[in-house]
């Protein structure tokens, strides 16, 4: 199995982004063209931050939406690196191709301090947040991996009044691709939601409990991986829907 190492980067996408991933139609195709078209234009000219603790997958996440490969070896980031505009597109179930341009790209570390002195500089004006946990992390360290949400979570609470009016979070399970499962691919999304239902509930109490009724901001919790193709597309997918859904329901 493919190992993620990544560097403790956390990226903001400030730009354009036009559209859906290529495979949005076919979980999609249920819902009405009316619906896919609120989506896609409630996501145009998004910003976008990406946070979480070090080795979440933040910068995987970062190259995963530039289509590019996650990094295999170990990067470390201090402080606020800007990456600079790119500019990517994604075809969807009908062919037809959306482009993206983000602009003005930030990487910030996920370290402690990289937290408390550069984070607020990613999340500023942004409309939505991921933010990333490794749930293997969590499986294993389940005491050490929680402080540090728990951690986050406070710095949130303390740092909400400074976001952007409106601005949505949604937080991201990563590393499901490390769970064992032997069954077929169409019985492989609801297994993983079903195993990692206690880890969801847990992170959903707890921010609740520090978050107050800013938990409100908090649309959904999702698993993901940034490292298996198949599981990146089928979960970015429900999370944008997630989003959109979320939202529009406030």
């Amino acid at each position: 199995m493919a190992k993620e190492k990544e560097g403790m980067i956390a990226g903001i996408f400030k730009g354009v982004l036009g559209g859906l991933i290529k495979d949005l139609l076919k979980d999609a195709a249920k819902r009405t063209p009316s619906f896919v078209k609120s989506l896609k234009s409630w996501w145009y000219g998004k910003t976008i931050a990406i946070i979480g603790p070090t080795a979440s997958g933040k910068n995987s996440m970062f190259s995963r939406i530039k289509k590019e490969q996650p990094p295999a070896e170990y990067i470390q980031t201090r402080g606020a690196d800007e990456v600079g505009d790119f500019k990517f597109s994604w075809r969807l179930g009908d062919g037809s191709p959306v482009e993206f341009n983000c602009k003005k790209s930030i990487n910030v570390g996920g370290e402690h301090d990289e937290r408390d002195r550069v984070w607020a500089q990613a999340c500023a004006g942004a409309d939505v947040i991921f933010y990333l946990v490794d749930i293997k992390q969590l499986k294993e360290e389940p005491s050490s991996t929680l402080d540090r949400i728990r951690g986050d979570f406070r710095w949130m609470a303390e740092k909400f009044r400074d976001f952007k009016a409106g601005v949505v979070v949604q937080i991201l399970m990563n590393k499901v691709d490390e769970l064992d499962f032997t069954g077929s691919l169409e019985d492989q999304r609801q297994h993983i939601l079903d195993v990692l239902k206690d880890e969801s509930d847990r992170i959903h109490d707890i921010a609740r409990k520090i978050l107050g009724a800013r938990s409100a901001s908090i649309v959904g919790i999702s698993p993901i991986s940034m490292i298996d193709d198949y599981l990146f597309d089928v979960f970015f997918v429900d999370v944008l829907s997630t989003v959109f859904s979320k939202v529009n329901q406030k």
